[in-house]
């Protein structure tokens, strides 16, 4: 593998020391509750994790109360938008897309080339390019949980999955 892929972004020597990323407008489209209930049902069985959630929205108070209501202010770190989204891709394990609908999202070849693996709900537009491994697609918040825990905890599936596509993806 090349140490410096073509889109701009390489692989950073950084530890991975943030566990779960979201990264995406807070709007209904990206059904950020989505994430929280998946994240909610993560930290009952994992309590120590480090969890980003960044973005901007209309949805940002709700989101705010679910964190408070349902004591997550300890693992989940809120960020507005930025347009540096490299370095969180670069310092993350597992990117979680909870979008209900998207064009194929650029997100998805950023993380990728980036070191870090989605994990998205099952939208037929993404569908398409991970033709070989479906572990990184779930239908349900309990399907998501369960796949996110398995692959926390298994790092070398991680980095084969990834190996996997990175080259699709430079190229």
């Amino acid at each position: 593998l090349r140490s410096r892929p073509r889109s701009g972004i390489h692989l950073s020597k950084k530890p991975k020391d943030i566990d779960i990323l979201f990264m995406a407008r807070l709007e209904n489209q990206k059904n950020p509750v989505r994430f929280l209930k998946i994240i909610s049902q993560i930290t009952k069985t994992k309590k120590k994790l480090k969890i980003y959630l960044i973005g901007s929205g209309s949805l940002e108070p709700m989101i705010k109360r679910y964190i408070t209501k349902n004591q997550l202010q300890k693992q989940i770190i809120l960020k507005p938008f930025t347009l540096n989204p490299a370095d969180y891709y670069q310092r993350s394990k597992i990117f979680l897309i909870s979008s209900d609908h998207e064009g194929f999202p650029l997100t998805v070849l950023e993380s990728i080339a980036a070191g870090c693996l989605p994990v998205y709900y099952s939208l037929d537009e993404i569908n398409t390019f991970f033709n070989y491994n479906r572990y990184i697609q779930y239908n349900s918040i309990n399907q998501a949980s369960q796949k996110i825990l398995f692959l926390l905890s298994h790092p070398t599936k991680v980095k084969k999955i990834l190996n996997l596509y990175r080259p699709k993806v430079l190229k």
